[in-house]
């Protein structure tokens, strides 16, 4: 019984003990584990930092390169800077080198540190060279040094920590494994407890019933042991209790974020990590759901991420994403998460998470820095590559890959130029990487290539040796541009330079070429027979060298603008100048100047020079049979101008002196003989004016004006003037007009006019009995423009059909007898065909002898939309005037006067220029009438000093020039002396009468607005009165013109309306309506608006001056 109970016993105790060892080595194994994690973590931490500050170093000593007129200073601020970073860096290498107790993989670790430690000490040695010396060629040559060996180095580092990570799990899987044995172990012991202890205690109790006083006497026994292991079991308690509170002093100690989720995804605890990463409070954590502080854009992705870790019961796992702070400041987080599962339901996660911000910064730019070489080197349209040491392709961009015909880089890679090229291309490729390998640098070599397609290709080839940080070779770098075409094209240029050079040796013109400040760089051997130097003497000189002195300053005048038309590639017009020759002497050539363009960019000029001395003598000639032309058309138009007016000053006195002689009734046979007389004047007239025209449309003198008229006047002048004539001789003249043509068009209403006039003038001179017809008709219309056609149908003797198309020929008619019969010069009708066809049309005849004729033509004529400016109406009421005749010829001055007398006008006389300014200095006249040819002073000269005179009246009186010539130069020169108009000589009484008129209406004449009637009715005849009157109202007039520029001039209305007012009555008196009016408006004006009315002062003094002008007539009486 007592060994069975020591059996018992002892089993029970290993029971116990079995449990106490088992919580034992469970606590000590996780004990272990978070040592091992923190341990690993830190060293992992102090390998990232490791890189970190490698790249700090980098950066740094490039920004003190590149800044270093601002940082280089001793004991500047960077330089500590790289100084404490250099020693932390090494202070962290030999860290890790004492600390690495990673296991039985950590020769690994310690081969890696090892194979760093000389980088360190390189990259120790250029930041140690740095703080020493401060010289540009310093910091770049230990900058070119840690460049070379910070890549190596960093790759190296990215080794050590995945070895670090990888030893870190490794450790982290064996320490589980134990777990799980353990584990195994206490089941194993539980099952053995209940088998050796458990089960025969049972089965005793069932068998030995008898037995149980003396069991329960051992029960109690075994109870105390039960309690004392209760006891020693609630101390393992206790130190459980205390490694738990470790635990969480650790969890909430740790800077990293900890945490706990329920089922719902909602905080249930969460370490002071948080707060200090998130910036949310615990508290305010554990009133949120975590998908809350999710960053919005990976809330979604997150979220389904561990839905499927659920679906998949994915116990662990590892996830980057965002998470927004409190602040509102987004932040990176690399957490590994475990889900406790009960059953097929997570119920709890717990997540470590670790601020991963800045490596995620440092990765997007690394990534960008990628990124950006990347695209560099593939937007480079040359090819680049680089080999490794087996000729493969270990990196390519994209315009060698495209030139391989593939559309990504993988399919190139890992492939030798063997597997690419055709053999013969490969075998050569492979040859110069040979020779790459062994060092040497092929630079700039060109090779003839074949491509897959077997077309032939050119490249310019350069290949230099990659090396590492050990100047060891472990591959090349190559670089292939193509040059086919640019070699294609020198070649091309070479054959065409050859041809160039061929032509233009063999070409009598000088070719030459020019850099951009004229020196020659080639000539052709043309230049000897030219110049007579030869090509030696001339190539490097300026080419204005060989020019004539003046030419030369002209041209290099021009050189400026030259340049700029060759910049902007415009044409450029051939130059013509002297050289001076060797032995000829001055030479005439012409210049042919070609820019020349290399890469788009103007690099010289291109001169091609010819001999002209044969044109240019030729051009002299012409030239100066050219001036005894013109030398001669000049003598002849001043001839016809000078015979015009000799011959029209009698012409005028022999018409005028007629119509004079015939205007006072005279006998019948005396008016028989006059009629002769006046129509054979009338045709000598005719002829001069036809030899004229006839003179100005040979020499292209005629210009037609584009001036809107009434067509329907101009019609109807012409058949009411030829009217006369046709009753004469009993011939019925009728005008037809298309009702639906407009009334107005544009063009030369005058020219117009003399065409119908001739051809109406015509049926009518060859018509003895019948009819005459003028129909104007528009036959088609487009818009507003009119194609109208003119018809003059007569009835007369008709054309033969044999001269139909010599009558417009000049000096021609249809016979000899004809010019006997009817008269005429035979210009007229060459006239009218020339002035049709300068309208734009062509004038046509059918006739029939016997029949008559009928003459038409067609012009195109745009509608005008305005009414011409009219001429006051005939019909007006005209008034007696004070006219100034001022003309040398006495004929000229008996017919004029003679005329204007019979129609009521006071004409006052003038011999010439002079006297006509004297007299019109002391006498007031509402016209002159001014001859322009006269002794002493002509009337230009008295025109333009007249109008120089101060006072308004002289510049606005009308002066009308009396001309015997009609040309436009006359013409022109009157407008442009400031005359009013003209009237030709000789002149008809009508013209005259128009022309007079004309001013007798218009309104301000002294005739019209002015009267002294009222004064002879207030003085009844009494001249002393009168006389006293007339001064006193001057003095009147002078009064208010004074008062009125003094109220102007001091703005005050007061002063002007105050004299206004004892004038009005008197002003009134004389009748003056013009004057009176135009106060009446002024006092009106002065009233609304209280000021002066400034506008109004020239008016005002021309009308006082015309009125006291007229009260001085009447005193001189």
């Amino acid at each position: 019984m007592e060994n069975s109970s020591s059996r018992l016993k002892r089993r029970y105790s290993i029971f116990i003990a079995s449990i106490v060892l088992t919580l034992v080595v469970s606590q000590a194994i996780i004990q272990y584990d978070l040592r091992q994690q923190n341990q690993d973590a830190e060293l992992i931490n102090l390998a990232g930092r490791q890189r970190m500050l490698s790249q700090r170093i980098s950066k740094l000593t490039s920004f003190l390169f590149y800044n270093r007129n601002v940082e280089m200073v001793s004991g500047s601020y960077s330089l500590d800077t790289l100084r404490v970073l250099t020693q932390q860096w090494k202070a962290t290498h030999q860290t890790l080198l004492q600390h690495n107790n990673a296991g039985p993989q950590s020769k690994k670790i310690d081969s890696l540190l090892i194979l760093n430690s000389p980088r360190i000490k390189q990259i120790d040695s250029a930041v140690q060279q740095i703080l020493a010396n401060q010289q540009p060629e310093t910091i770049r040559k230990s900058i070119q040094l840690i460049a070379e060996v910070e890549l190596p180095y960093l790759l190296t580092m990215e080794k050590t920590v995945d070895q670090y990570q990888k030893e870190a799990e490794a450790k982290l899987n064996n320490l589980k494994k134990i777990e799980y044995l353990l584990a195994v172990m206490g089941l194993i012991i539980l099952i053995l407890e209940f088998i050796y202890i458990f089960y025969p205690t049972l089965m005793r109790v069932a068998s030995q019933n008898k037995l149980l006083s003396e069991l329960n006497s051992q029960l109690q026994t075994r109870e105390r042991d039960l309690q004392q292991s209760l006891t020693h079991v609630q101390a393992l308690k206790d130190n459980l209790t205390q490694s738990e509170r470790q635990y969480r002093e650790l969890v909430m100690n740790a800077s990293d974020m900890i945490y706990e989720l329920n089922e719902l995804g909602e905080f249930s605890f969460v370490n002071p990590g948080v707060e200090t990463i998130t910036g949310y409070t615990c508290e305010e954590l554990l009133a949120k759901n975590y998908a809350e502080v999710i960053h919005p854009d990976d809330r979604a992705a997150s979220i389904e991420f561990y839905r499927n870790q659920v679906a998949t019961f994915n116990k662990s796992s590892y996830q980057e994403l965002r998470i927004k702070t409190k602040s509102g400041k987004n932040i990176w987080i690399g957490q590994n998460v475990k889900i406790q599962f009960a059953g097929k339901t997570a119920y709890r996660v717990n997540a470590v998470a670790r601020d991963i911000t800045k490596i995620k910064e440092a990765e997007l730019r690394l990534y960008r820095e990628r990124l950006l070489l990347r695209t560099i080197i593939d937007n480079i349209p040359e090819n680049i590559y680089v080999k490794n040491l087996q000729s493969q392709k270990i990196l390519a961009n994209k315009a060698e890959y495209e030139y391989m015909g593939v559309k990504t880089e993988s399919e190139i890679l890992g492939k030798s130029d063997s597997e690419l090229y055709p053999s013969e291309s490969a075998a050569l490729s492979i040859a110069e990487d040979k020779r790459v390998f062994a060092g040497e640098s092929i630079v700039n070599v060109e090779t003839l290539n074949t491509r897959k397609d077997g077309s032939e290709c050119w490249f310019l080839i350069s290949k230099v040796p990659l090396r590492d940080e050990n100047k060891k070779i472990i591959g090349l770098v190559g670089i292939s541009i193509d040059i086919t075409a640019s070699k294609l094209a020198r070649e091309e240029l070479a054959r065409k330079e050859k041809l160039y050079r061929l032509v233009s040796e063999n070409s009598r013109d000088v070719v030459s070429l020019h850099k951009l400040d004229g020196t020659f760089e080639y000539i052709s051997p043309a230049c000897l027979d030219l110049h007579g130097y030869s090509p030696e003497e001339m190539i490097g000189r300026i080419g204005t060298d060989f020019m004539y002195a003046d030419d030369a300053a002209q041209t290099l005048s021009k050189v400026g603008d030259l340049l700029v038309k060759m910049q902007n590639r415009e044409a450029i017009e051939p130059m013509q100048f002297r050289i001076a020759t060797k032995h000829r002497g001055l030479v005439w050539v012409e210049n042919v100047i070609k820019p020349v363009y290399t890469n788009n960019e103007l690099t010289g000029f291109q001169s091609t020079v010819r001999d002209i001395s044969a044109r240019k003598l030729y051009e002299a000639a012409l030239q100066e049979a050219k001036e005894k032309a013109e030398n001669a058309t000049k003598v002849k138009s001043q001839f016809l101008s000078m015979m015009s007016h000799e011959i029209r000053t009698p012409i005028n006195g022999i018409l005028g002196l007629t119509n004079l002689m015939i205007s006072e009734n005279p006998r019948a046979d005396q008016l028989q003989r006059l009629n002769l007389l006046k129509f054979s004047g009338e045709n000598l007239l005719t002829i001069i004016n036809d030899v004229l025209d006839f003179s100005k449309a040979e020499a292209g003198k005629i210009v037609l004006e584009t001036i809107p008229f009434d067509l329907h006047e101009v019609a109807s002048n012409v058949t009411t003037v030829l009217a006369l004539k046709a009753d004469e001789k009993r011939i019925t003249l009728r005008l037809s007009l298309d009702s639906k043509l407009p009334r107005y068009f544009t063009g030369d209403s005058v020219r117009l006019g003399q065409v119908l006039n001739n051809l109406v003038n015509n049926a009518i001179k060859f018509t003895e009995v019948g009819s005459v017809s003028l129909e104007i008709k528009s036959i088609q219309q487009r818009s507003h423009i009119h194609t109208i056609r003119f018809t003059v149908t007569d009835t007369g003797i008709g054309i033969p059909a044999d001269k139909l198309n010599s009558i417009f020929e000049s000096f021609t008619q249809a016979n000899s007898d004809t010019t006997r019969k009817y008269g005429g010069t035979g210009l007229g009708l060459a006239i009218t065909k020339n002035l049709v066809e300068l309208m734009g049309g062509r004038i046509q005849v059918e006739s029939k002898v016997g029949e008559g004729s009928v003459f038409s033509f067609e012009v195109v004529m745009p509608e005008a939309f305005m009414e011409p400016a009219t001429a006051p109406s005939p019909t007006a009421t005209s008034h007696s005037l004070r006219i100034l005749l001022v003309d040398d010829n006495p004929v000229n001055q008996e017919v004029a006067a003679g005329f204007l007398k019979r129609w009521g006008h006071v004409v006052t006389l003038a011999s010439n220029g002079l006297e006509a300014v004297e007299k019109i200095k002391t006498k007031k006249f509402d016209l002159v009438l001014m001859d322009l040819q006269m002794p002493t002073m002509d009337g230009y000269q008295a025109t333009n000093t007249i109008r120089q005179l101060s006072e308004n009246y002289f510049k606005n009186i009308p002066i009308v020039a009396l001309t015997a010539s009609a040309s436009n130069e006359v013409l022109k020169r009157v407008t442009s002396h400031g005359m009013n108009g003209y009237l030709s000589k000789p002149f008809k009484p009508e013209d005259f009468k128009s022309i007079v008129d004309h001013y007798s209406v218009m309104e301000g004449s002294l005739a019209e607005n002015s009267s002294l009637n009222s004064i002879d009715q207030y003085t009844e005849g009494n001249v002393e009165l009168k006389k006293q009157l007339i001064v006193l109202f001057k003095d009147n007039l002078l009064e208010v013109q004074q008062k009125f520029f003094e109220a102007l001039e001091k703005d005050t209305p007061d002063l002007f309306l105050g004299s206004l007012h004892k004038a009005i009555t008197t002003i009134r008196m004389i009748d003056s309506v013009e004057l009176t009016t135009t106060l009446e408006e002024i006092g009106n004006q002065i009233k609304t608006e209280q000021k002066i009315p400034a506008d109004k002062s020239e008016l005002l003094t021309s009308q006082i001056d015309r009125v006291i002008a007229l009260l001085d007539d009447e005193l001189l009486k």
